[in-house]
């Protein structure tokens, strides 16, 4: 790896980390299996909370005497579940697909289609 130019440029300057070629990452695979068990730890915690808020602000909201109380619960109950909703596509699908390009060979897929997932996965 060494021998490309862009990475031999690199190593000239000084200390270079290498996780091997595209597609196969090494020993970073083992990272890569803790980053996938830490999201199947924390993703359900994430869960749990904010159904848990939900049913707070439900149960309050029910006990709340005055109009605008009601109101400005229902509009956090919304928010909370927009972000129950959003969290699949917000956390789990850009880091899955990060790290799942660190697995997959790309340099035989064109320009194009990298740069439609690219835009996809910052959006």
């Amino acid at each position: 790896l060494l021998q490309e130019p862009e990475l031999a440029f690199l190593d000239r300057r000084g200390r270079i980390l290498l996780m091997g070629t595209p597609g196969d990452p090494q020993q970073f695979r083992y990272e890569l299996f803790y980053f996938y068990f830490s999201i199947s730890v924390n993703f359900p915690v994430l869960c749990f909370c904010i159904v848990h808020v939900m049913h707070r602000l439900k149960v309050n909201s029910q006990m709340a005497k005055s109009q605008q109380t009601q109101i400005l619960t229902k509009k956090m109950f919304e928010v909370f579940f927009l972000q129950l909703n959003g969290s699949p596509v917000n956390h789990l699908i850009p880091l899955s697909s990060l790290m799942a390009s660190m697995l997959i060979d790309m340099r035989s897929w064109t320009d194009g289609v990298i740069a439609v997932l690219k835009l996809i996965l910052l959006v």
